[in-house]
Parts: C-alpha cells; sequence; structure tokens
C-alpha cells in the first residue's frame, strides 16, 4: 500500500513539475507601467518587447538578440536598417503562403545590387506536414541580412519594399505610435489608438481616438484634447466633438455636445452608439445614430443631427439609411419610410 502511495506520489510531483515548467515557458515580460509612460523612444522600451518563440528566421548574423525587437514594430512590406557592431543589417519580414501540399520556408537568399538599389531573390523549400496533419507554425519569417554597400531602394523577388516611417507598436499589450526614428509620438499606455476623421466634409486634420477603457481624443500634434472618459466619441470638428457620457445604468446614460476644451455646450439623455463604419453607413452625412436605453426592453433606434436636434425619434427596433431614404421598423414589424429631414416619404 505503501509503496504504491508513493508512486502516486512521484506521479503526481512530475505533473505539477511539467505543468510548472510549461507556465514558466508561457510566462510574458512584466509590464512597467513607469516605464511606459517615461519612453521617450523605444528604446526605452526595448526589454519589454517580446517576438514570438516560433518566428522563423533566416539570418546571416548569428547574435542577433539585440536587434529582435526592430521585428515588433516591422510592418508588411517595410524594411529597417540598422548598424550593429560596425556593419550595417537589413531587417525585414518575407510573409510566404503555400498551402496546397506543405508549408515553404526560406532556404537561400540572392542579393544583387544596382547602384543604391538592392534585389533579393529569396528561394524556399517545401516543409513537410507534421504527424499530425497540422502545417508547421509560421507563415513569415524574418531576415538579417549584412548589408555590402549602401542601398535606397529594395525589391524583394520583384516586389518593392519601403523604408520605415513610423507607425504603431505594441508593447506589453499596449499600443503607441512612433515615428521613423523610434521616437514615440504617443507612449505606449493605452489600450488602444485609432485614427478619427471628422463627420463633416472639410479640411479638419485627422485626430486620434485613444482607448483605456473609455475613450479620449489627442489632437494631430498628439495633444490630449479630450480625457479618456467616455463611451463613445464623434468628432464634429477641431472644436465641436459628440460624446457618449455612461451612468451608473443605461437609462442614466446621457449624450453630449463638448468644445476643444471639454467645456459641455449642450446635454441630452441617451445613449450614442458606437462611430463604426456600419452604424456610419445608417445615417445621412450629418447624422448621428442614438437610443433611448428606457423605450422598450430592447432600446429605441433615432437619429439627431450634429446639434443633438432630433430627427427621428428613438423609438424605432431598427434603422437604415438606403439612398437617401431612412426606412425604419417599429417594435410592431411595421416598416416606416423617412426623408432626410424626418418626414414621411
Amino acid at each position: 500500500m505503501k509503496s504504491r502511495l508513493l508512486v502516486l506520489l512521484i506521479v503526481i510531483g512530475i505533473i505539477l513539475g511539467l505543468s510548472g515548467c510549461r507556465d514558466a515557458a508561457l510566462k510574458t515580460k512584466t509590464l512597467d507601467e513607469s516605464a511606459l509612460k517615461t519612453a521617450k523612444t523605444v528604446y526605452d522600451v526595448a526589454p519589454l518587447m517580446t517576438m514570438r518563440e516560433n518566428d522563423l528566421i533566416y539570418s546571416e548574423l548569428k547574435d542577433h538578440k539585440d536587434l529582435d525587437f526592430y521585428f515588433d514594430i516591422l510592418k508588411n512590406d517595410q524594411y529597417i536598417i540598422v548598424k550593429y557592431m560596425d556593419n550595417d543589417y537589413l531587417l525585414l519580414w518575407y510573409y510566404f503562403y503555400s498551402y496546397t501540399e506543405g508549408m515553404t520556408e526560406v532556404s537561400s537568399i540572392d542579393k544583387n545590387y544596382s547602384a543604391d538599389e538592392l534585389k533579393l531573390n529569396v528561394k524556399a523549400k517545401k516543409k513537410s506536414i507534421t504527424d499530425d496533419g497540422c502545417f508547421p507554425i509560421g507563415s513569415y519569417c524574418r531576415l538579417i541580412l549584412k548589408l555590402d554597400q549602401y542601398i535606397r531602394r529594395l525589391y524583394v523577388n520583384d516586389k518593392p519594399y519601403g523604408t520605415y516611417n513610423g507607425g504603431y507598436v505594441e508593447i506589453c499589450g499596449m499600443e503607441g505610435l512612433i515615428d521613423k526614428n523610434l521616437n514615440f509620438l504617443i507612449p505606449p499606455i493605452y489600450k488602444g489608438i485609432y485614427e478619427l476623421n471628422t463627420l463633416e466634409k472639410s479640411s479638419c486634420p485627422t485626430y486620434y481616438r485613444v482607448y483605456d477603457g473609455h475613450n479620449g481624443v489627442l489632437d494631430n500634434n498628439y495633444k490630449p484634447v479630450l480625457s479618456t472618459s467616455y463611451d463613445n466619441i464623434y468628432y464634429i470638428n477641431e472644436n465641436k466633438f459628440i460624446v457618449g457620457i455612461g451612468g451608473k445604468e443605461p437609462i442614466d446614460d446621457e449624450i453630449a455636445i463638448l468644445d476643444g476644451k471639454e467645456n459641455v455646450i449642450k446635454k441630452m439623455k441617451g445613449f450614442l452608439k458606437a462611430n463604426d463604419e456600419n452604424n456610419h453607413h445608417q445615417c445621412a452625412d450629418g447624422h448621428i445614430m442614438i437610443c433611448d436605453p428606457s423605450f422598450h426592453e430592447s432600446w429605441g433606434d433615432g437619429i439627431a443631427d450634429t446639434d443633438l436636434n432630433i430627427i427621428l425619434k428613438p423609438v424605432y427596433r431598427s434603422i437604415f439609411w438606403d439612398n437617401g431614404i431612412y426606412k425604419v421598423e417599429n417594435y410592431d414589424g411595421e416598416t416606416v419610410r423617412f426623408n432626410v429631414k424626418g418626414e414621411l416619404a
């Protein structure tokens, strides 16, 4: 009996040990919020950047660990030239797809220079399907290539690549925006950053909606305009925004017009529908969709203009914008048509 118990304890110990190893392998780098807030460039937070372990690598440099974080910021069809150990290296992603008889992987690369132009001929070989019938992990490869001379143009299998000009970067699950010199334009302290275009047909610059649990707005100089306090946001012009303000209960939600200094110009009860592409197409220009959480068990949809004047009362099950006409359905299943002024059509 004792021997059986001993064996059982040993088995349990092995299982726990293996699970512990697995957990350790899955651990990611610890989020250092202070470092993210104070970082001026990606170099300041490079230790927090993580690469996917299963990425394929084709490298002409054995010690390339210090270059890995560059691949966290690269996008499709872009490259970066990095000076490392007194040499210039070309860093880029190469994407390859071949799912017919198996995956392919990079086997060799030919480099052909002509003046300040470099043409890469990437050769690949088939990678057999695994025993369980699954394709091998990875359909892309990190390429780290030593440059023999300065280049201004790059082609990969006759496809042009562009120099890296900045963009979004994710660090420890938080998003930021950087320029081509890897300086932060927006620090990596938000859960999401999105371009926010004005609803008006005007020359207003593109602003940014930032999300950290609620939404806020940064201007085109990346300075805060609206604090991250709102459920949804419509950008009307540089001194006018329509926002959704959440209450403790849906029935307490409000819709407000704010100026560029976050002063309330007008407010009404209701819920502001999200400013996504689908909802935008459900409205005429200069209109927004609103809801009344207190109407019916599923809420009532309506239409307002950007001054929060009601065009269609928020009492309908659904509203669709179609060739200059609002087609609405009420909760009795009846369909009614209205023009852009809210008049029966």
